[in-house]
């Protein structure tokens, strides 16, 4: 009776493992209908990437004396004169480290910080001076905002909650596309994940306290309770069939 009624709860198992992956499936929202630009106008296209030995580039992260959440703000005094120096010492390219909120500071609707292109074109048109290839972090978190315009991770926790959010974060991700793009020491954008995991804070202390309760409409709204309901299962569905194996076993060899 008792291996029985474990196949019994295996069985449930899959049933509700089912179950959850059609509600994960449902509750996932469209996103927006948007494709890259047609790379066949990209004038990158056909220019070759300098790769060192092993077929690396090297890159260096620059926001010059200051740090990423203030460069785009600064005056930038010798920004000439730090391309050379790292040409000079080896490197091939420099990667900016790009703030969403500073370039698209309001998303409803999406607004765009004039200042910070100016800047952005600044140091591009140096870098090509330079013989610099140009990569670009396109969703660097923090910035000099100082959340005059609300919590920055509000905002990015409206990626997964918020379509307005994401229409936002598209049209920011294909105007900076199209901005990189006019220029030829432009290599390629990224994301790094850790631009995104701060979210998750959101649910904790960074609402100063926000209870229990609103904690968990918070997890439950991204997705994050499924996903531990989830592991909780995956998890006794392995002890289930840790249990039940040797049983199998046994009986496909005859011996009970």
């Amino acid at each position: 009776m008792r291996k029985k009624g474990e196949l019994i709860q295996a069985g449930l198992c899959v049933v509700l493992f089912a179950v959850l992956y059609i509600f994960a499936q449902m509750t996932v929202s469209k996103t927006s209908d948007w494709t890259l630009p047609d790379q066949k106008d990209n004038k990158n296209e056909q220019k070759d990437y300098v790769f060192f030995e092993n077929g690396y580039v090297r890159s260096a992260t620059y926001f010059a004396d200051e740090w990423p959440v203030n460069f785009w703000n600064s005056e930038m005094d010798f920004l000439k004169e730090d391309m050379q120096q790292i040409l000079a010492d080896g490197f091939d390219s420099v990667i900016l480290v790009i703030p969403w909120r500073e370039f698209q500071p309001e998303i409803s609707p999406a607004v765009y910080q004039e200042y910070a292109f100016q800047k952005l074109d600044e140091v591009m048109r140096t870098a090509e001076a330079c013989g610099l290839g140009v990569y670009a972090r396109v969703g660097y978190t923090w910035d000099y905002e100082q959340d005059v315009s609300g919590n920055v991770l509000n905002r990015y926790y409206g990626l997964l909650t918020d379509q307005s959010t994401r229409d936002a974060w598209i049209a920011y991700v294909q105007k900076m596309y199209e901005t990189l793009s006019g220029y030829e020491c432009f290599r390629e954008g990224f994301l790094t994940w850790e631009d995104f995991w701060p979210l998750l804070n959101i649910c904790d202390d960074i609402l100063c306290r926000i209870g229990e309760k609103k904690r968990n409409e918070l997890d439950f709204r991204i997705g994050y309770e499924i996903i531990t309901n989830w592991m909780i299962l995956m998890t006794s569905m392995g002890r289930i069939i840790w249990t039940i194996h040797p049983f199998l076993f046994l009986r496909k060899r005859k011996l009970l």
